[in-house]
């Protein structure tokens, strides 16, 4: 290092000390609630409640018979004419009844719906997790214009951590190649701050809580 760069160094670095020179450490700002909100006792309430305040919507069925009777009354409210269920053994369970709302492919387009199970559902967020393992493709869960989500209360867990972990352990030895988290429907308000469902994925998510008797 020639003599004219140490003196430059040594130029910056004074003037580095004075400018830092007396300042103290900056006091920690406390929070003004807290970081977490508690919980509810009940799961399926918070579940339901933290779903419910970001758009989507949560009905309760005693029993899986209850499930196609208002998959049904959903069909007919909306003009659906049909139900694509990817899922060879909910379709199997679904369709006990007889009924041919439900098919298998191909997928529905935009407006129409897909109905899935689901991996675990968080009641922290109200977020439902699913892997591409499960229809074995990942358009189901973003080509669609609604997803229908049926699962059981047991499928609840506390936390995005718990339902994460939950869903490692019911993939088996191989994890899936994609887990989503999906928090209501899809939604953007890029543009002058309006807020617009069905940007990026469905424009409507409604899951089923199914509690087995």
């Amino acid at each position: 290092m020639s003599a004219a760069q140490a003196s430059l160094r040594a130029a910056i670095l004074g003037d580095l000390r004075k400018a830092v020179e007396g300042r103290g450490a900056i006091p920690a700002t406390p929070p003004e609630g807290p970081m977490l909100t508690a919980f509810s006792s009940d799961p399926v309430v918070e579940f339901r409640h933290n779903l419910e305040s970001v758009s989507g919507e949560v009905h309760m069925v005693q029993g899986w018979a209850e499930v196609p009777l208002l998959l049904e009354s959903l069909a007919l409210e909306a003009g659906w004419q049909s139900l694509v269920v990817p899922e060879e053994a909910l379709r199997a369970r679904l369709s006990g009844d007889g009924s041919s709302l439900l098919r298998g492919e191909p997928l529905p387009g935009e407006g129409e719906a897909v109905v899935t199970g689901c991996a675990a559902l968080a009641a922290s967020t109200g977020s439902v997790v699913v892997t591409s393992a499960m229809t074995r493709s990942r358009k189901a869960f973003v080509w669609p214009g609604v997803h229908i989500v049926v699962a059981r209360e047991q499928q609840i867990a506390a936390t995005l951590e718990e339902a994460f972990d939950a869903t490692l352990k019911t993939s088996g030895t191989q994890d899936p190649s994609m887990i989503t988290i999906i928090t209501g429907p899809s939604r953007t308000a890029d543009i002058e701050k309006t807020l617009v469902l069905g940007a990026h994925g469905p424009c409507r998510l409604v899951v089923i809580l199914v509690r087995e008797l």
